[in-house]
């Protein structure tokens, strides 16, 4: 098997003589791989059986990762994520010296190619990794690329009204809430068939391989019961009147503007009346959103 190529002076890379040392060590335990002699109790020995040119090290990250800009305009030259200045901790051999201890000898910029990428091949969603972070990474086509899927879990705001059973465009929100309107993408009522949410509500989705879709874990709904306040009267011929003001509500987010909220059905007509200013309570029908009258104050 030929040997991982050794830096020279006349090589660009910082620490030449560091990374010699390791190259020798990464090389006897690739021969080790090849022979089936490859001791088990390190834990690794699947991924030391690495390919002429590729290296293996853990690093210790010293700066948060970085998302590209979706919009086309990169940080840097990179179109995937990417972090600086992260330290190695461990080598893959056998006779690694840095013991799990940081080492600034020995320091790199880390990329992230398993990242999401949307249309345009630029990686998207939220930073995998953090500072103090511990990853694996390869050295492959002159970068240390990292060894790890990007997360599938992301926090969303909807930009449209969902619907039970239905999907809605949604922003990504960072680790602070505030939306990125650059990105958006697509979330599914995909299980449970029973979400009904504002625009504006926030909440989580995961991205599912066999769906290929963002599948909403969680997501704020629409408050199930409100108070109001009539701004129209209603009588007993009268099916719904709109201009109801919420005044209170729970188990939920409150809607937005003035409501239409809907009578119950009577053996003749509709049960309930009420004046303008009158109070009541409506409850959430999350079936076809409206909101339904269980009780008014008594005329």
């Amino acid at each position: 098997m030929a040997k991982l190529k050794r830096l020279t002076a006349d090589d660009l890379l910082p620490g030449a003589g560091f990374f010699n040392k390791r190259a020798d060590a990464i090389e006897a335990v690739r021969n080790l791989a090849v022979a089936g002699q490859l001791s088990m109790n390190n834990g690794i020995n699947s991924l030391l059986n690495v390919p002429k040119g590729v290296m293996l090290v853990m690093f210790q990250l010293t700066e948060d990762m970085q998302m590209p800009d979706p919009a086309g305009v990169t940080l840097g030259d990179s179109t995937m994520p990417f972090t600086d200045n992260a330290n190695a901790v461990w080598f893959a051999g056998h006779e690694s010296t840095l013991d799990y201890e940081e080492d600034d000898t020995f320091t790199y910029t880390l990329f992230h190619p398993t990242a999401v990428r949307n249309a345009s091949e630029i990686g998207v969603g939220h930073p995998t990794f953090f500072t103090g972070d511990r990853v694996w990474a390869t050295f492959v086509n002159g970068r240390w690329d990292i060894i790890s899927q990007a997360d599938r879990v992301w926090r969303f705001e909807l930009k449209d009204e969902l619907t039970p059973g239905g999907n809605a465009t949604a922003f990504l929100l960072d680790k602070d809430g505030n939306e990125d309107t650059s990105q958006e993408f697509e979330v599914y009522d995909q299980v449970f068939g029973d979400m009904r949410s504002p625009v504006g509500a926030k909440g989580y989705a995961k991205f599912f391989a066999d769906s290929e879709r963002w599948e909403i874990l969680d997501v704020q709904r629409l408050a199930k019961h409100v108070e109001f306040t009539l701004g129209t009267a209603l009588a007993t011929t009268d099916a719904s009147v709109s201009n109801a003001t919420v005044t209170d509500f729970y188990e939920g987010i409150s809607p937005t503007g003035t409501q239409t909220v809907y009578n119950r059905s009577a053996s003749s007509n509709f049960i309930f009346e009420g004046d303008i200013g009158d109070k009541g309570m409506a409850v959430l029908d999350y079936s076809d959103g409206r909101y339904k009258i269980w009780m008014m104050e008594c005329p």
